[in-house]
C-alpha cells in the first residue's frame, strides 16, 4: 500500500498543474449518470467532489438539482471546472486539508484519486470529519490483481501504473482495511470496468471496436474487474 516515494504537497501540485495542462483526466458522462443513480442523489443534496478535476461530475450532478462543491490540488483543473460547471464553488485545496466545517455534506466523492494522495488515511479522516452523520461516502480505487493487471504482467512482466508521480494499487480487501480502519463502514462495493465504445468513427464511417472487449467485461470476476466502487457511511462503535 505504500508509494515507492512521498511528495510534499508543493511538488505534487506542481506535477497536476503541469498534468492538468496535458490532459484533463475524465469518467465519460455515461459514467457519471450512472454513478448518481447508483448513489441515490435527491434535488437539495449538498455534494463534495475531492479531487475534482475539470469538474464533469459536479456539473451532471448540479443539473439534477444537488448544491455542489469541488476541491482539487491544481488550480488548472479548477479553471477548468469554473469554466465547465458554471459556479464558483470550488476551492484549491490538498484533501488532506480541507476547508470546511464538520458535517457539512450529504454526499462525498473522490473517484479514482484516493491512491493519488500523500496520505489516503488523512484524507479519509477528512472525509468522515466534513460528512454528516448520514452521508454517503463513496470512493473509486483501483484494483492491483485486475485481469488487465494479471494480463499485462504475464506478458511483460511490468508493475501496473496510471503513468502519475504517486500512485498505489491494492485488492479490494486490502482497500477495505484501509477504509474501515478510518471509521467507515462499507456498505456496498460495485465493480467497475469502464464503458467501453461498441461503435467508433473512422473517415466518416461507423466501425464496430472489439466484441471480445466490450462483451468481456461482464465476465471478468468481482475481484478482478479492474476498479472497486466503495460506498461507505460513518462507523459508530
Amino acid at each position: 500500500m505504500d508509494a515507492e516515494k512521498i511528495q510534499t504537497p508543493k511538488q505534487v501540485k506542481e506535477f497536476y498543474e503541469g498534468f492538468h495542462g496535458r490532459i484533463c483526466l475524465r469518467e465519460s458522462l455515461k459514467f457519471n449518470r450512472w454513478l448518481l443513480k447508483i448513489l441515490k442523489i435527491k434535488p437539495g443534496m449538498r455534494l463534495l467532489d475531492i479531487a475534482c478535476g475539470g469538474g464533469y461530475l459536479v456539473a451532471e450532478a448540479k443539473k439534477n438539482g444537488l448544491a455542489c462543491y469541488g476541491v482539487d490540488i491544481s488550480e488548472r483543473a479548477l479553471g477548468i471546472a469554473a469554466q465547465q460547471a458554471g459556479q464558483e464553488r470550488f476551492v484549491a485545496s490538498d484533501a488532506e486539508h480541507l476547508p470546511w466545517r464538520d458535517n457539512y455534506f450529504d454526499l462525498v466523492t473522490c473517484l479514482g484519486s484516493l491512491e493519488h494522495f500523500i496520505s489516503p488515511a488523512k484524507a479519509l479522516n477528512e472525509m468522515v470529519r466534513v460528512a454528516k452523520d448520514d452521508a454517503s461516502i463513496c470512493i473509486l480505487v483501483p484494483n492491483l490483481f485486475s485481469w488487465e493487471n494479471i494480463k499485462k504482467v504475464q506478458k511483460t512482466g511490468q508493475a501496473p501504473t496510471h503513468g502519475q508521480e504517486l500512485e498505489r494499487f491494492a485488492t479490494r480487501q486490502q482497500w477495505q482495511e484501509l477504509l474501515e480502519a478510518s471509521k467507515l463502514k462499507v456498505k456496498r462495493v460495485v465493480k467497475y470496468n469502464g464503458f467501453p465504445r461498441l461503435l467508433e468513427i473512422k473517415n466518416g464511417i461507423p466501425k464496430i471496436r472489439s466484441l471480445r472487449k466490450f462483451f468481456g467485461r461482464f465476465f471478468i470476476p468481482f475481484n478482478l474487474c479492474s476498479s472497486f466502487i466503495f460506498i461507505c457511511e460513518k462507523k459508530y462503535e
